[in-house]
């Protein structure tokens, strides 16, 4: 079951974070629009660890570098951050229309 869930998460996360608009030429990460949803719960839930907040960081940011050096796509992104107990447990980049698209 942790499985398919991070399975299914990972999957989520890589089909958001393509482009929704081809020729689309913006800067690229830009921390100061995180947004940060923090929560304390008197457990910890196992499989949402710091580990796993970094390592899909991570997997975001390398599909980011694809996109830029392979198909000249440079996107503007920030990431929501998952925040139970103190710790990161999710670093989820959100399509730019989730995020308040200024069109």
């Amino acid at each position: 079951m942790k499985k398919l869930l991070i399975a299914l998460l990972l999957t989520t996360t890589l089909v958001l974070a393509l482009p929704t608009e081809k020729d689309t030429a913006m800067a690229a990460y830009n921390p100061e629009n995180d947004i940060y949803l923090e929560f304390t719960l008197p457990f910890d839930i196992p499989f949402l660890t710091e580990e796993l907040a970094y390592y899909l960081f991570d997997i975001q940011e390398a599909l980011h570098a694809y996109l830029r050096e392979h198909h000249g796509i440079d996107l503007e992104y920030s990431y929501i951050w998952i925040v139970v107990n103190g710790k990161p447990v999710l670093a989820i980049d959100p399509p730019a229309y989730m995020v308040g698209d200024d069109d």
